[in-house]
């Protein structure tokens, strides 16, 4: 007779099962609807690619400005990428799936040292929730893009930053190695993660760990990243400096768009003006109720900052790359602020108040429970909501890909509409095809299998 398995041991499993479900479901949409084509402003790539291959690459390259970022490590890995799997963008793709993977596994240590899973009936609601988000369907242009392994990246290095940084650092100089090198990845990973810089300093001040040693390596390394910033190029600088031109409705758009879904669709070079479930008005209402929890929550933990150090760094990395967001593109309107990349940025400011929320209510069960309670039903209804949405419309964004890689292969053939561009003309995206067809790239490699 076979023996049962212990309650507990069945438990833990289903609680695995459960929480393992968001990222499951994300990989499997990765893998369903996932096209290897190049899109959107992902062609700038292709001259560096030709460098590349040409034999006439530089070191340089991985440090040229695109929109105002430097994206380094997307950078580095497409280079492997199109010498060793003649530049399948699909590898970009799982690499960012991966950032998310490894982010999920260290907000769960992070869980684990707050004591968060000694009151299971808040932890598990409450851990939901945050993987709900952080794999979110809504998050769809994200997943199904190359650039994925810019937001992602950025936020699983900065997270990582904030994780030692909040520990005893000081007690280890390779831990104050760590974190400094975390942060710099964030950095040249994505802009946003300048922004690890400043939060950084707060972590130390909140924590009483202003050691010489720390501050030194901390402010040496926040000047060698300002720096590569600063250097030779204008367009960087110009970018940065719009932060003062920040738009709090927009801000507030890109906040409350994380409880809706998407319906725009990806057309061939771009996605049409992002079209989703509620309106920009509605957007705005419910970000401002996102702004009212986070500053409540902040309110009750204004008396013990230090054992929350990590999850207040991870709203105000959220808060901030939404005001970089709504300053970088104050000039494009409240609807665009709802686009699905946005999601995986105010997604932060809603996982690092779960979590303090959790933290907060496992050491004082007052009423931050009915709170924290809210916020996880509305998270796990918004997140259920746009599953069935995105699963509704994954079939045509794949369709709307395929049309565009069809085109791509014809693009001798093809009129100047199937190959319009946001960013660039129909000549050019010609150009560029011939370049992908000459060293067998992409939807031109034989091993491409669409």
């Amino acid at each position: 007779m076979m023996r049962s398995i212990p309650t507990s041991a069945a438990r833990r499993a289903a609680a695995f099962l459960a929480l393992s479900a968001p990222a499951l479901l994300s990989a499997y949409y990765i893998f369903s609807y996932s096209i290897d084509i190049p899109y959107y402003d992902e062609w700038a790539m292709v001259p560096m690619v030709d460098r590349w291959l040409s034999g006439h690459g530089a070191w340089s390259d991985l440090f040229i400005r695109q929109g105002g970022h430097v994206i380094a490590l997307q950078r580095a890995i497409t280079i492997l990428s199109a010498e060793l799997f003649g530049w399948d963008i699909r590898i970009e793709i799982l690499v960012g799936f991966f950032f998310l993977v490894a982010t999920a596994l260290l907000l769960i240590r992070q869980a684990v040292r707050t004591g968060l899973f000694t009151a299971p009936a808040i932890a598990f609601p409450a851990i939901l929730a945050v993987m709900s988000v952080l794999f979110g369907l809504r998050q769809w242009e994200n997943l199904l893009a190359p650039w994925s392994i810019n937001p992602f990246g950025s936020t699983f290095f900065a997270l990582t930053s904030f994780y030692f940084l909040s520990k005893d650092v000081t007690a280890s100089f390779f831990l104050i190695l760590v974190a400094t090198a975390s942060a710099l990845l964030a950095s040249l990973t994505f802009t946003n993660g300048l922004l690890v810089w400043p939060i950084g300093i707060l972590i130390i001040i909140a924590t009483r760990k202003a050691k010489p040693l720390l501050l030194i390596t901390w402010l040496a390394a926040t000047a060698l990243c300002v720096t590569i910033y600063a250097v030779g190029s204008a367009t960087g600088s110009a970018h940065l400096v719009r932060i003062g031109a920040i738009s709090a409705f927009r801000g507030l758009a890109v906040l409350g768009a994380q409880f809706s879904a998407d319906k725009s669709i990806i057309t061939g070079g771009a996605t049409s003006v992002p079209s989703t479930f509620i309106d920009g008005g509605q957007a705005i209402a419910l970000g401002l109720a996102l702004i009212a929890a986070v500053a409540w929550a902040l309110w009750r933990a204004r008396h013990s900052m230090s054992p929350h150090a990590f999850s207040i760094s991870v709203i105000l990395f959220g808060l901030g790359s939404c005001a970089f967001i709504a300053a970088g593109r104050a000039d494009l309107g409240i609807l665009q602020s709802t686009a699905s990349r946005y999601t995986s940025t105010s997604g932060l400011v809603v996982i690092g108040l779960l979590l303090l929320i959790a933290e907060l209510t496992t050491k004082d069960r007052t009423n931050q429970f009915n709170i924290g309670s809210a916020l996880v039903a509305a998270v796990l209804v918004s997140a259920s909501y746009g599953i069935f949405a995105e699963l509704a419309l994954g079939p045509a964004r794949r369709q709307a890909m395929t049309a565009w890689a069809n085109h791509i292969r014809q693009y001798q053939s093809a009129i100047d509409a199937d190959l319009k561009n946001p960013h660039y003309t129909p000549e050019q995206i010609r150009k560029f095809s011939t370049i992908l067809q000459q060293h067998k790239l992409s939807v031109f490699s034989r091993s491409s299998d669409h």
